[in-house]
């Protein structure tokens, strides 16, 4: 029996805020089967939907997100992102009602139900806009603030006088999508280990650069010409699962359709997204966009 995700999310909507360590303690209590947990899946999970805002610096904490509707693109539909209580559901169920609004729930996977709203005019969305906001083109609009894999490292300072040789530095191997041992440095990613929080180190153009994990390992895949990292298929944007992407890009895909991606084959699906969207993101995230008719495989 897999964890009650509805009953987490609305105890954390009436919570509102906490550390990290407390979000995990709170997952820990329900936990009555004693299933093995991720705790970092489950973060993933609530943040790609729209539910629950992660900060991790100083101080790392979560915060949940106010409720909001969020338009399906090119679609009447709409899906509710945010704080869900069931004393909140029964007065939006109520303001459907009154308005001629369809409001369907459906399973999703590993995750809280889908509340899809259903419009058949504009004027019920500005009707239901007075009681929750109504966010048309959400996908499109945060894809447009996702910046690309180059700007990004840009806008990252070199370090001078870094002696990589004495911290014991690995190397990822873009093709084993690991990291190994190395004994010289070339273009690509590497990672400092620690105790606390390992560090990453880009090494590009005879420069060292501190980096984010996951825009480190995208730009290592691109320097290494890798294939087979972003696939599109049957209106679906599909990911090689040993690929991370960054939140915002994870989000505006999940967006496209509300439901939390499939795993196939060894690559997260992503459904209901557009060409467009999908060429998009791939540039911006330096990958190559591959077309398939045939069934996902490695």
């Amino acid at each position: 029996m897999m964890l009650d995700f509805d009953t987490l999310l609305e105890y954390f909507s009436c919570i509102k805020t906490g550390s990290w360590n407390s979000f995990k303690q709170s997952i820990n209590n329900i936990n009555y089967n004693e299933i093995e947990l991720n705790h970092s899946r489950i973060k993933q999970m609530y943040s790609r939907l729209g539910h629950i805002e992660f900060i991790f610096d100083d101080k790392s904490y979560f915060c949940v997100a106010k409720p909001a509707l969020a338009v399906i693109p090119n679609t009447n539909k709409a899906v509710l992102c945010g704080a869900r209580t069931r004393k909140f559901l029964s007065l939006l169920k109520n303001a459907c009602n009154i308005n001629n609004i369809e409001l369907t729930e459906y399973p999703n996977n590993n995750a809280p139900a889908v509340i899809l709203l259903t419009f058949n005019n504009d004027a019920q969305k500005r009707k239901i806009n007075d009681f929750v906001p109504v966010i048309n083109n959400f996908s499109k609009k945060v894809l447009s603030l996702l910046p690309s894999l180059d700007s990004y490292i840009e806008n990252l300072a070199d370090i001078d006088f870094f002696q990589p040789e004495n911290y014991g530095l690995q190397v990822y191997n873009a093709n084993k999508k690991i990291f190994t041992s190395c004994n010289s440095f070339s273009d690509g990613l590497y990672r400092m280990q620690s105790f606390t929080k390992d560090r990453y180190f880009l090494y590009l153009k005879n420069a060292w650069k501190e980096i984010d994990r996951t825009y480190g390992i995208l730009k290592a895949l691109q320097i290494a010409s890798c294939k087979n990292i972003f696939l599109y298929k049957n209106n679906a944007f599909c990911v090689n699962n040993r690929v991370q992407i960054p939140e915002l890009a994870d989000r505006a895909l999940t967006m496209f359709s509300g439901y939390n991606p499939e795993i196939e084959n060894h690559y997260r699906i992503y459904s209901n997204v557009s060409f467009e969207a999908a060429s998009l993101l791939s540039r911006k995230l330096g990958q190559k966009l591959e077309c398939v008719n045939e069934k996902i495989a490695i």
